[in-house]
């Protein structure tokens, strides 16, 4: 017809200008109205199975592996480092490649030639690592560190004057000895000259009122009138804490230490019971009433009666207080 006229002579062209064995596309006979022929057409050479048109015979199309995707190329697999180690316990079953690793035995024969040591035989297979790397071994690195069992220490030969005069050993035993003299010798007991060259005598203020600005003074002249240097405490608990703390060091220096406690009505009850119970520590209370009236003097007297001469005084003011700490310090002294 007069449609199929230009469909037929685009074909011829396509035909006359297409190499000898290229197939004509299907699409131009189902426009033609014809049914495209499975014979092959005269002067065409049929295509073997698996042939794409168009390509060389030599070059035929990989088909895509089916476990990577189409188009990539899958990469090999890492060298097996334990393989260049020889100590791959793997095998054939090593995720890892063998083929591209190096040879088990390159890094010691490298290592051997620039050691200068010719191997003689196979390396035996229960080196260890390091020493089929090529390490040093430690009397490689340090000879003088390795001596053997029974062997002396290499010195000066017979003839030699350092044979003749040999310089004088100084052992460690000696030095232990020395050492071991000086501390027995310091742990002796001192002569009791010695310990009571060693007493002395120190004053405690335990108030509330210690650590407030405007009882400096007060600190300060309890300093002048005892010409010692007072430690305060704000409260009982405290200054039994401390107590405790230096208890061990004074026992192992077998230090007599007077102590001339300064307290508080307050405190009073609480550290004078710590001292009664306390055979360790020699000291003297003076308790001090002088935030208070007559009354609670007087409670006081009574309840101080119960400590005997621990409790020295009961002072209703503070100079009283005060000369009362001095005098006790100063009969120590």
């Amino acid at each position: 017809g007069p449609r199929s006229c230009p469909v037929l002579l685009s074909q011829a062209l396509y035909a006359c200008s297409a190499p000898a064995n290229t197939v004509v596309p299907t699409a131009f006979a189902s426009e033609a109205g014809t049914a495209p022929s499975s014979a092959p057409r005269a002067g065409t050479v049929p295509f073997a199975p698996g042939v794409v048109p168009g390509q060389a015979p030599g070059e035929q199309a990989r088909a895509p592996s089916p476990e990577s995707p189409r188009g990539e190329r899958r990469r090999p697999p890492p060298p097996c480092k334990w393989f260049a180690r020889g100590t791959c316990k793997f095998g054939a079953e090593c995720r890892y490649g063998h083929r591209d690793a190096p040879d088990p035995g390159s890094h010691s024969r490298g290592a051997s030639r620039r050691c200068g040591a010719v191997s003689q035989g196979p390396m035996p297979s229960r080196l260890p690592l390091a020493a089929a790397l090529g390490s040093p071994s430690p009397a490689a690195r340090n000879p003088a560190r390795v001596v053997r069992r029974g062997s002396r220490s290499p010195g000066p030969p017979r003839g030699s004057p350092q044979a003749k005069h040999p310089q004088p050993h100084r052992s460690a035993s000696g030095g232990a000895g020395s050492a071991t003299a000086g501390s027995a010798a310091s742990a002796r007991p001192p002569t009791p000259g010695a310990v009571e060259a060693r007493s002395a005598c120190q004053v405690v203020w335990c108030d509330q009122r210690a650590f407030k600005e405007d009882s400096a003074s007060l600190r300060a002249h309890l300093e002048a009138v005892t010409q010692l240097s007072a430690k305060t405490h704000k409260s009982a608990e405290k200054c039994i804490r401390l107590l405790q703390k230096k208890r061990r060091a004074r026992e192992r220096a077998q230090l007599k230490l007077m102590s001339v406690f300064l307290v508080s009505w307050a405190n009073a009850p609480v550290l004078a019971q710590y001292l009664a119970e306390a055979p360790h520590l020699s000291a003297k209370v003076v308790v001090l009433c002088d935030m208070h009236g007559a009354r609670v003097k007087e409670a006081a007297e009574r309840w101080a009666v119960q400590y005997g001469a621990l409790v020295a005084k009961v002072a209703g003011t503070w100079p009283e207080a005060a000369l009362v700490a001095a005098s006790l310090a100063g009969s120590v002294g």
